[in-house]
């Protein structure tokens, strides 16, 4: 598969990058949020193994939040473009 050919989005979800294992349900959980307007999943990059997925709220950004989001032995940034920030608070804390 050609890079170009990952550079799509299902739902809010940008597919430039490959996602961790287990992470595409969890990035679409949080794209149905109405205060979610894109995700954007940066490279991954190796870490110790975790169990399941993880994600860690980093800071806000200019346009939403950063996370880390922590599976299978890697971590990979994730960006969500958002006006309300603190309206996902609740929803990421439940992957921590």
């Amino acid at each position: 598969m050609g890079k170009q050919n990952l550079k799509y989005r299902k739902q809010k979800v940008k597919r430039e990058h490959h996602l961790l294992p287990g992470l595409a349900p969890v990035l679409e959980e949080i794209a149905s949020h109405p205060a979610v307007k894109s995700i954007i999943p940066a490279r991954i990059n190796s870490a110790v193994r975790g169990s399941g997925v993880q994600l860690q709220w980093k800071y806000k950004t200019p346009t939403g939040i950063k996370l880390l989001a922590k599976s299978g032995g890697g971590v990979q940034e994730i960006f969500i473009v958002t006006k309300e920030p603190e309206a996902l608070q609740k929803l990421i804390e439940n992957y921590q």
